[in-house]
């Protein structure tokens, strides 16, 4: 284990906010950090490892997270990025997907050039089904409610119904 472990997790950590180059840069240290303290071989598994990790997160994780949150596809998200990185570097990495989603809810509310956008659209089948559910949950939570009230005033009733009976007997 490297000497230098925990200061490297902090490098490394920190380094992963600044989109492209970070993770690379933070890579390269840990590499270099291997080399001098623990040999070559560890320093090529050491690069291994971040190219891995590297890809993954890059061509996998973050285009599928990025592509729910933004209700894009990760393959439109992955050619948005390469076409913003070709076009204008690092700044165009950064600023290629926020721009993809803003024109992407320009053209869902678009009408055409002879017609206004609506200020608002069919919200989608799942949101209707599930705000359909919660309305069902909560109908029967009000309907248990009711019969737990309707049940405790009949045991009332007859508990003062038993009262009366044992006043007029007694």
């Amino acid at each position: 284990m490297s000497p230098l472990a925990l200061p490297l997790a902090v490098i490394v950590f920190i380094t992963a906010f600044i989109p492209i180059v970070g993770a690379t840069a933070a890579g390269i240290l840990a590499a270099l950090v291997a080399l001098v303290a623990l040999g070559p071989v560890q320093a090529l598994f050491v690069i291994g490892i971040v190219v891995v990790v590297n890809q993954l997160e890059g061509n996998f994780l973050q285009p599928v997270l990025m592509g729910k949150t933004l209700r894009l596809h990760g393959l439109v998200i992955l050619i948005g990025l390469t076409a913003g990185t070709v076009l204008a570097g690092i700044t165009g990495a950064i600023i290629s997907v926020p721009l993809l989603a803003a024109a992407w809810g320009a053209v869902k509310v678009w009408d055409g050039p002879d017609l206004a956008a609506e200020p608002w659209r069919q919200k989608r089948s799942e949101d209707v089904e599930d705000h359909e559910r919660a309305n069902k949950r909560a109908k029967r939570r009000e309907k248990a409610q009711k019969a737990r009230t309707e049940r405790r005033e009949k045991a009332e009733k007859a508990r003062a119904k038993q009262a009366a009976k044992a006043a007029k007997a007694g």
